[in-house]
């Protein structure tokens, strides 16, 4: 029987997971010249997000955890960036952008009010 980590708990991190497998399933339909380029880096960036969560969750300091939610939410805004770009190439499709940006637009903002709310608790 899987008990859940503490992480997965975590809607945060149910989000950027989800967000994570889409981005493979959309670059999987890349041409081969970018399989080493823009997929490539859109998912380091992706799984980025969710590994950064899981390592902060881990830590013991939640100072370390903070550090680790701000990394994560910059890999979400550049991950939205490499979305763009990819629509822009005409490499995604309108209909394949949207669903991908809107969530790394959701987990971003999660990210933030769980950055701001541990930075505000007492030590």
């Amino acid at each position: 029987m899987h008990m859940p980590a503490p992480y997965e708990k975590l809607r945060v991190w149910q989000l950027a997971h989800q967000l994570a497998l889409e981005i493979y399933r959309i670059t999987a339909s890349f041409p081969a010249t970018e399989r080493y380029g823009l997929a490539s880096q859109m998912r380091r960036a992706a799984t980025a997000i969710a590994t950064n969560i899981v390592e902060g969750n881990a830590r013991n300091h939640r100072g370390e955890y903070v550090q680790f939610c701000h990394i994560a939410r910059s890999s979400a805004v550049e991950l939205k960036y490499l979305l763009q770009l990819s629509r822009d190439l005409r490499l995604l499709r309108s209909d394949e952008f949207t669903s991908p940006f809107n969530l790394a637009n959701v987990v971003s903002a999660l990210l933030y009010t769980m950055v701001s709310r541990l930075a505000a608790k007492p030590n």
